[in-house]
């Protein structure tokens, strides 16, 4: 036996990497190839070779220098090695991000220092990225260019060592004088009807602009938009925002929307996708350290099960549940809804149907909820005599009032024929207003007959049917309802 040899003498390896050695056992006769491979002078717990003679060098590993060795497995004192030079680099911009802002049709140049030991090479490869418009782009010299047509609010401007690379930085770059709008916050609306709201920076284009619109698309493509000019505006952070918002029908909240603003001459902003339900999410994590969170978590997990068991009522994405983590798969509630028994309920509700709804004519049936972003109730009339809308309201003055005693106007409520049925819908009703009692009010020459009714009265109802998804859904309907007079004070 007279020597080992590998398969290299020098090596020059980055934190992170892996490289495979090979030994060759050198001498007369057969003999034996086995080596021990052992690793030398190593900073970082990770750095280590294996049987096979893969070297793994640790993401961590801050030697400039390392050995790699391999020992003859018969005679330990017949051994090789090879020096491999580890490779740090570090780039560095040198600039402040916060002052860098650049205009439409305006360029900058960057430059990017890379400090290292052992480097092959100082050079660095150049891209910008995030951009909407074709002419802007960035030289091999640093030099960004920003078209005319940008319509990024921000630019990421990157940096790659060209030695290695994995390694690189960037900057954000803020773009001035373009048809850009940003979202700076989000919020979600709980205890009125559920709504994502956006904060959102509008640019003097659109609010000036009469004819703007904010366009929402939701995940299976619907496209719907409001005037701009109709959403209310509030301070965020210190900042003049516009509070752009969009109801959730109760099973759609794992659901993406997309929202962008669309001026009369057809320049759109870029569009930003959020979610009801990464909200909640992420306002769930933060509950577990911070206190503030803390008061709305009951709401917030109420709704989520109202989403969830929503889904599971009417088929909709019943696979993703708005109650279960899509990562970990671990439910993000109590399981109030499951633990909660029927007969609970329905002991619980002491609101009932009291006095005369309807009349001879138009004789009462039953209550139902729709179920929208905000709740609906239904009352169904048998119309004996087959009279139209106008026949009905010509012969009856009807009136619907709240539990204070106010009338509710014509767009909070609304009346139809159809067929036999008579039906009057109660719109508007958000989650607070489930144990409300409304009273309805049929005025003829005959005289005039009330009687009351509240959308919790259906809930109490469904309590005793045999469908397990429809009370499932109304036990979560009313758990929801007493998380959100708890929130209130009430």
């Amino acid at each position: 036996m007279d020597a080992v040899r590998l398969s290299a003498n020098t090596a020059s390896m980055c934190p992170g990497d892996t490289h495979k050695f090979s030994a060759a056992v050198l001498g007369e006769n057969d003999i034996s190839q086995e080596v021990v491979w052992a690793v030398t002078g190593q900073q970082s717990a990770d750095t280590k070779v294996a049987k096979d003679g893969t070297l793994t060098v640790g993401k961590d590993e801050s030697a400039d220098n390392i050995s790699v060795v391999a020992t003859s497995a018969v005679n330990n004192k017949v051994s090789a090695s090879v020096k491999i030079q580890i490779v740090h680099i570090i780039i560095d911009f040198g600039v402040d991000q916060v002052a860098i802002v650049v205009k439409c049709g305006g360029s900058l140049s960057f430059e990017a220092h890379i400090v290292g030991i052992n480097l092959s090479s100082d050079a660095v490869t150049w891209s910008v990225s995030n951009n909407t418009s074709k002419a802007t782009s960035i030289s091999q010299e640093g030099v960004l260019t920003v078209g005319e047509d940008e319509k990024a609010a921000t630019l990421i401007v990157t940096a790659m060592s060209v030695a290695d690379p994995t390694k690189s930085a960037s900057v954000n770059v803020k773009v001035e004088g373009s048809d850009n709008a940003k979202v700076v916050g989000y919020s979600v609306g709980l205890s009125d009807m559920i709504s994502l709201n956006m904060y959102t920076y509008v640019p003097e284009k659109f609010l000036s602009d009469a004819g703007a619109n904010a366009v929402f698309t939701l995940a299976d493509g619907t496209v719907t938009q409001q005037p701009l000019s109709e959403f209310k505006k509030a301070s965020y952070n210190g900042g003049n925002t516009v509070v752009i918002n969009t109801k959730m029908v109760p099973a759609y909240i794992t659901r993406s929307v997309t929202m962008k603003i669309v001026g009369s001459d057809g320049k759109e902003s870029e569009g930003f996708t959020y979610s009801i339900y990464e909200y909640a999410k992420d306002y769930i994590k933060y509950a577990t350290t911070e206190t503030e969170y803390q008061k709305a978590l009951p709401l917030v997990k109420a709704m989520l099960d109202y989403g969830a068991y929503s889904q599971l009522f009417f088929g909709v994405d019943a696979s993703n549940l708005a109650n279960y983590d899509r990562v970990s798969n671990l439910k993000l509630t109590e399981g109030n809804v499951e633990q909660t028994s029927c007969d609970s309920v329905f002991n619980a509700i002491k609101n009932e149907e009291t006095g005369t709804l309807g009349n001879e004519e138009l004789i009462y049936q039953n209550i139902s909820l729709v179920c929208e972003s905000e709740t609906s109730m239904k009352l169904y009339f048998q119309n004996k005599n087959n009279l139209t809308l106008d026949q009905i309201k010509e012969k009856y003055a009807i009136k619907v009032y709240d539990s204070e005693g106010n009338v509710i106007p014509d767009d909070g409520c609304e009346m139809q024929v159809e067929g036999e049925k008579f039906w009057i819908k109660i719109k508007n009703l958000g989650p607070v207003k489930l144990s409300s009692d409304y009273t309805v009010e049929f005025t003829s020459d005959a005289g005039t007959q009330r009687g009351t009714v509240s959308p919790i009265c259906y809930i109490k109802k469904a309590m005793k049917q045999d469908d397990m998804n429809l009370q499932n859904l109304c036990k979560a309907m009313y758990l929801y309802n007493k998380a959100t007079l708890e929130y209130i004070g009430q």
